[in-house]
């Protein structure tokens, strides 16, 4: 039976359309009460609150239709994309807002104001009493303020040229520059700044005054030297000077070197018995000129002592008691070559296990071996691990550095002498026990023959091992041999040498790991 006025249940089997239409419709299967487009479902007296969908414009709206406020509660509120993959805006109870973009928040509300990730763009804006306002996008514009806490943007004619002390006044008074000096902020203090002597250059339209102490601001390499009112006098060879108008280019190259004299003098202290007139000296002097000798402080003339190797020999013996004391010169006057340390810096185009020939600024790599460092991104590489350096003209690395890695190569100062004679002082730190370990390399147009006392150490072990080597070149082979060879617990490995390119590479096997040597050279030219 049917219950016409549904005053008792009724139960409905199958899905219920409230219309002829279908345009609302109870969808059992779905479980849903479904409303068709331009349908509507109304809340309240007078439908205050409706929920409707518009097929005109294909638009949702819940929308408060009288006079009252519409309220969404929940514990945490998200409003989020169609799909439900993003959120878009989040309320959190007692907590934060927070206003996204593509996911990522660019506004949040904090318990001590509001955060913001990115710029903020507005027309005006009111912080603190302080209005920043939009430029109108007009070039040569400052900042002003009215003396209130306002700011705002005045046009000022561009300036050009050489600024003289009295166009900076006028700049310095106006209402929107504030120069600051040490001695105060009035026009006449910047003044006498701007006409010192220590000089002042302003470089912008916009009256930006820098003071330097010496009177010319040098800027680095790819900006511009201003020498506006100063001469500059650049002392030497090797100095060029390149460009047009007020753009010049100074470029300082290095030469062969700057050369000086170097004297050492070594002293030997004597005392006369009256019957001695040979004196051993600890060094061999060239002949009598080389020597000073003096008996109790009287300087001897050369014709009153002759010298036979390290034998200094006196006409007759001082007395006894009287002193004596010697000068020896060790070291001839000779020309030295003096090179401070150089920089080369490659940015790698490929990968590449190896550097070498012009870096990135067209500098030919050039050391020498054994005074160089190697980085790689800012790191100090390891030599002999890291990377090998044994001809003077390019570095090898143990692994390949990928295109975009940056290598710096420093090469270190040296000081030798330009006949490139003299005893030469070779030490070395073998960590490894590897075999013909380059130990010394030298170019084989320079010394045709090299000996050398050898003296070994492995303190782990307390073992000492020193012996002498004698080697020559005939510019394709080195003939070599050892001798006087002295051991204290065992022998720590023998000595071998080669040509390589052109240059004698001395070589050494330690028999142990950790072993140091120290060799002092003698060289005689090819």
């Amino acid at each position: 039976m049917i219950d016409s006025n549904f005053a008792n249940s009724v139960i409905f089997s199958g899905d219920v359309a409230f219309d002829s239409a279908g345009g609302i419709l109870f969808d059992k299967s779905d479980k849903a009460l479904e409303f068709g487009d331009d349908h509507k479902a109304s809340f309240g007296t007078g439908g205050d609150l409706v929920i409707r969908h518009q097929k005109s414009n294909n638009t949702s709206y819940i929308e408060e239709a009288g006079t009252g406020d519409l309220v969404i509660k929940g514990h945490d509120v998200y409003i989020q994309n169609a799909a439900g993959t993003e959120n878009m805006a989040v309320f959190v109870e007692d907590g934060g807002v927070q206003l996204k973009f593509n996911n990522g928040t660019k506004l949040q509300t904090t318990d001590s104001g509001v955060n913001v990730t990115g710029e903020i763009i507005a027309d005006s804006a009111v912080i603190g009493g302080l209005r920043f306002p939009k430029s109108d996008g007009l070039a040569n514009h400052v900042i002003r303020t009215d003396g209130s806490g306002n700011l705002s943007f005045a046009s000022v004619t561009a300036l050009s040229g050489n600024i003289d002390s009295a166009a900076v006044v006028v700049l310095v008074d106006s209402a929107y520059v504030q120069a600051r000096t040490a001695a105060g902020t009035d026009s006449a203090a910047t003044q006498a700044m701007i006409d010192s002597s220590i000089g002042f250059q302003v470089d912008s339209a916009y009256v930006q005054a820098r003071q330097s102490a010496v009177g010319i601001t040098v800027q680095e390499e790819g900006s511009s030297l201003s020498t506006a009112g100063t001469t500059l006098n650049f002392v030497g060879s090797n100095v060029t000077a390149t460009g047009s108008g007020a753009t010049k280019t100074i470029t300082i190259t290095g030469g062969s070197g700057s050369t000086g004299i170097i004297n050492n003098v070594k002293a030997n202290t004597f005392t006369g018995d009256a019957t001695t007139k040979t004196f051993a000296l600890s060094n061999a002097p060239a002949d009598s000129d080389d020597v000073l000798v003096f008996v109790n402080g009287v300087l001897q003339h050369t014709n009153t002592y002759s010298i036979s190797g390290l034998n200094l020999t006196l006409d007759s013996a001082p007395d006894s008691a009287s002193e004596i004391e010697t000068r020896t010169h060790l070291l001839q006057s000779a020309n030295l070559v003096l090179r401070d340390h150089k920089s080369y810096v490659y940015t790698l185009s490929t990968t590449t296990d190896s550097v070498s020939g012009a870096d990135s600024a067209g500098t030919a790599l050039a050391y020498d071996v054994g005074k160089v460092d190697v980085f790689a991104n800012g790191s100090r590489l390891v030599t002999g691990k890291d990377f090998t350096a044994t001809n003077g003209t390019s570095i090898v690395f143990d692994s390949a550095f990928s295109s975009g890695n940056v290598i710096e190569v420093v090469s270190h100062a040296k000081a030798s002498t330009a006949e490139l004679n003299g005893v030469l002082s070779i030490d070395s730190d073998l960590t490894s026990s590897s075999a013909n370990q380059i130990i010394y390399t030298y170019a084989a147009a320079n010394h045709r023959t090299l000996k050398f006392t050898a003296q070994i150490e492995h303190d782990g072990s307390s073992s000492y091992h020193a012996e002498e080597v004698l080697l020559t070149h005939n510019d394709s082979d080195v003939a070599m041999t050892t001798y006087a060879q002295v051991l204290l617990d065992s022998n720590l490995g023998t000595f071998d040498a080669d040509i390589n390119s052109g240059n004698v590479r001395l070589k050494f096997s330690p028999a142990k790991t950790n072993t140091s040597i120290k060799l002092r050279a003698i060289r005689t030219p090819a």
